[in-house]
């Protein structure tokens, strides 16, 4: 909270490699030097919160739709997750619908490309807490079906992995593909997949829960634990088996896989396949 440069994120990282922590970083941008400073928080953060609260206060109301804009779209194009939250559905706090206005902004920022949307008092204090998240879920499954959220950030960073990420998007946009299947380690692979925003689920594969649920939070990304040690085979059958159990793939349905040579290896996606559900 209160971040105000890229300085405040490394100085908590540092404190968090002290005690070995794996935590990832989420800084609130809600402050008006915070905005200021936006680039280098997002270089050095693992995502960013459009905490419009606060920053309407500091800010005046009336720029906070273009800093949420903006911020999304910043946040986005380096492949950061970004959650907009703060009176999304405030009135549901006492009613048991949203009002048009709360509908319609909620599937803007999800059309805007937003890896989630949060609730804050309509569930911890309010009078339909169920019904808050299902009205939730309803408005940003709707926003999904908009076209023009997908295919953001087609331009390909510097790293082979990320390269054969946006590859591996563009290879299922070409052959429609039900899903994309992405073991991982740390989830590098399935973040980077995530920038490109493509329309279709990307089933990520990590071997430990505490990634998976990191994961959670990642544009699109369906995560569920499975061994990634092994030959490449063996990931690969493990994967397939994997997406035919978790997500209820039929028989035959073609999918798009990454794989590194190294198996399990940080950084080694470097493969490429098309297969079909056993």
């Amino acid at each position: 909270s209160f971040v105000r440069s890229g300085s405040d994120i490394e100085q908590l990282r540092a404190r968090l490699d002290e005690h070995g922590s794996p935590g990832r970083t989420i800084a609130k941008i809600e402050k008006i030097e915070a905005y200021e400073h936006l680039d280098e928080i997002i270089a050095v953060a693992d995502g960013v919160m459009v905490a419009r609260g606060d920053y309407g206060v500091e800010a005046g109301v009336a720029r906070v739709p273009l800093m949420q804009k903006d911020t999304i779209y910043r946040a986005t194009q380096a492949g950061k997750l970004v959650i907009t939250a703060t009176q999304m559905l405030e009135s549901m706090i006492h009613a048991p619908e949203p009002t048009r206005a709360e509908a319609t902004d909620v599937a803007n920022a999800v059309i805007d490309g937003t890896s989630a949307v949060m609730l804050s008092a309509e569930t911890s204090v309010g009078e339909y807490p169920i019904e808050a998240v299902r009205a939730m879920s309803q408005l940003a499954e709707a926003a999904e079906e908009a076209r023009d959220i997908h295919g953001r950030a087609r331009e390909i960073r510097d790293t082979p992995a990320a390269a054969v990420m946006h590859a591996a998007v563009e290879l299922a946009d070409e052959l429609n593909a039900a899903a994309l299947l992405v073991p991982t380690s740390r989830g590098g692979s399935p973040r980077a997949c995530a920038k490109y925003r493509p329309p279709r689920p990307i089933i990520a594969l990590p071997d430990s829960q505490m990634v998976a649920n990191q994961l959670a939070l990642e544009w699109g990304v369906y995560p569920q634990t499975m061994n990634v040690t092994g030959t490449v085979d063996d990931l690969v059958d493990r994967a397939l088996l994997t997406a035919r159990e978790f997500a209820g793939l039929a028989t035959g349905t073609r999918v798009v896989i990454t794989a590194g040579q190294r198996t399990g290896t940080t950084g080694a996606t470097n493969l490429i396949m098309v297969r079909e559900i056993p």
